[in-house]
C-alpha cells in the first residue's frame, strides 16, 4: 500500500501575488457599487432639468401662439399701435427657444460643449431681450402710449436690448452681472407689466404673472443642486416662469 503524497504547498511569494490580485478586484467592485447611486442621482437631475425645460418651452410656445392669433385679429380689425402683440410674440419665442435648447442638451449629451454654449447663450438672450420684448407690448397698453411716436418700435427695442445684453456680459461673472440683469428685468419687464395690470381694470392675470415672476426670481432662484420643499430649485424656477407666461398670454386671449 503506497503512502499518499501531499499536495505541495504554495510558496510565500505565490500567496502574496494571489492576494495582490484579489485586493484590487474587491476595491474596483466597491468603487463601482459606490458610483452607481451617484450615476442615478446625476441622471435624475438631468431628467428633472429636461422635464422643467419641456414645461417652460411648452408654455411659451403656447403663449406665442396666442399672441399670433391676437396679432392676426388686430390686423384684420386694422388695429394700430399697442393692439398688436408682435413684440410679446417674439419675446415668448426667444424664451421657448432657450428652453428647447435645454431639453436637447439634457436629453442628448449634457457634456457637449457646443450644446452647453448654445443653451447658455439663448438663456442670456431670453433674459436680456426676450422678457423686455414682452414688457414692451404691455407698456404700449398703458393709456397714452399706444401710438406715442417716441416709443421705440420693436426693431429698435431689440437693438437697444441687445446692446444692454452686451453691457451685461462686459461685467465680470458674479454679483455685478446678476444685479445688472435683475435691474434690466425689473425695469423693462416687471414695471411695464405692473403698470399695465394696474391700468387695466380687473387684469388680475397680469398682476398675478408679475407676482409669480418676482417670486421665482427673488425666492426660488435656479440654484444648482439645491432643493426647496423637496423639489429641485431649477424645476420650480422653470415651472414658475412657464405659469407666468401663461398668465400673461391669457389676457391676450380674453
Amino acid at each position: 500500500m503506497s503512502t499518499p503524497r501531499r499536495k505541495p504547498s504554495a510558496s510565500p511569494a505565490a500567496a502574496a501575488a494571489a492576494s495582490a490580485k484579489v485586493v484590487p478586484t474587491a476595491t474596483a467592485t466597491a468603487t463601482a457599487a459606490a458610483a452607481a447611486p451617484a450615476r442615478e442621482t446625476v441622471n435624475g437631475a438631468l431628467l428633472d432639468c429636461a422635464f422643467s425645460d419641456i414645461v417652460l418651452a411648452s408654455c411659451n410656445y403656447y403663449s406665442a401662439s396666442v399672441c399670433y392669433d391676437a396679432l392676426l385679429a388686430s390686423r384684420t380689425n386694422k388695429a394700430k399701435g399697442g393692439g398688436e402683440p408682435l413684440s410679446a410674440m417674439c419675446g415668448f419665442l426667444l424664451v421657448a427657444f432657450a428652453a428647447s435648447a435645454g431639453v436637447v442638451r439634457y436629453t442628448l449629451n449634457v457634456n457637449c460643449t457646443t450644446l452647453a454654449a448654445l443653451n447658455r447663450s439663448l438663456a442670456e438672450t431670453a433674459a436680456c431681450v426676450g422678457l423686455p420684448l414682452v414688457g414692451l407690448h404691455y407698456l404700449r397698453q398703458v393709456e397714452g402710449l399706444q401710438d406715442f411716436y417716441v416709443l421705440p418700435t420693436t426693431l429698435v427695442w431689440v437693438v437697444a436690448c441687445t446692446v444692454n445684453q452686451a453691457i451685461s456680459n462686459a461685467f465680470p461673472a458674479g454679483a455685478a452681472r446678476d444685479l445688472h440683469r435683475v435691474i434690466t428685468n425689473a425695469v423693462l419687464f416687471i414695471v411695464p407689466a405692473l403698470l399695465c395690470g394696474i391700468a387695466w381694470n380687473g387684469a388680475l392675470a397680469v398682476l398675478a404673472s408679475v407676482a409669480v415672476f418676482a417670486l421665482a426670481g427673488v425666492l426660488i432662484r435656479p440654484i444648482v443642486d439645491e432643493r426647496l420643499f423637496g423639489i429641485r430649485r431649477e424645476v420650480l424656477f422653470n415651472t414658475s416662469l412657464g405659469v407666468a407666461s401663461l398668465l400673461l398670454s391669457s389676457r391676450l386671449s380674453a
